[in-house]
This record gives C-alpha cells, sequence and structure tokens, in this order.
C-alpha cells in the first residue's frame, strides 16, 4: 500500500494531466445538422475522484465552487509534506485514505508516474 504522500503526489500528477476537454461534432438530429449545428462530445474528463469531490460543493445553478487551480495548490503542498490552509482540506485527506486503499499500484509504477506524468487512471469511467 501506498503512504500518504505518495497518494498526495499521485492525486496531483492524475489532476494536472486529466482535464474536461470537450469538441463540437456535427449534431446527430437531421432536422439540425444542415443548419450547422453541432454538439459537444467529451474528449477527456478529470479524474473520477475529483469530479466526486466538487460534486459536494454544487450551487444552485449546478457550478462547484471548487477551484481547480486551488486543490492543484493545495496537492502540490501536500505532496511534499507541507500543511495547507485550503479550506476543504479535510476532505482531500478523505479522498487520499479512499484511494490509498483503492489504488493498485506499486511504488516503482508510482515513482515512474511522478518523473512522467504518464500512467493510466486505476478507476474505470465510462463515457
Amino acid at each position: 500500500m501506498l503512504d500518504k504522500l505518495k497518494v498526495y503526489e499521485y492525486m496531483y500528477y492524475d489532476l494536472l494531466s486529466n482535464q474536461l476537454e470537450v469538441c463540437l461534432v456535427p449534431s446527430i438530429n437531421p432536422d439540425r445538422a444542415g443548419n450547422g449545428c453541432c454538439a459537444r462530445a467529451v474528449v477527456q474528463r478529470n479524474p473520477k475522484w475529483y469530479r466526486d469531490f466538487c460534486a459536494l460543493f454544487l450551487d444552485t445553478r449546478g457550478k462547484t465552487f471548487i477551484k481547480r487551480r486551488n486543490v492543484l495548490r493545495a496537492l502540490n503542498r501536500l505532496k511534499d509534506g507541507k500543511t495547507t490552509r485550503f479550506r476543504w482540506r479535510d476532505y482531500l485527506e478523505d479522498i487520499n485514505e479512499t484511494l490509498q486503499q483503492d489504488l493498485n499500484i506499486t511504488e516503482t509504477e508510482a515513482d515512474f508516474f511522478a518523473e512522467y506524468g504518464e500512467m493510466p487512471t486505476p478507476f474505470t469511467d465510462q463515457f
């Protein structure tokens, strides 16, 4: 099992390398396709743990209060063993504990990921 700092490091690089990306594709509705209407298609998603985290803090319009840059800043400090005044630090600690149990990677794989930032996320996301 990975230690707490390694999991924070994994979370940091996982969030850094996976970001929501959408593109426009022609509409499948024949009435609209001729008018140049397009639909949005997901190319890449945020990590599942981050999506679940953001879903906890939605406003009345369905937008999250969580800012990606603040989470990255907090994770960067936490992975280095420093403290942070991040407002939702306790939630990140809970996610860390859950990931420590769920991640099925070895120390060597975690070191490779930290150095090169390339390793598929162990979660199976359905698109």
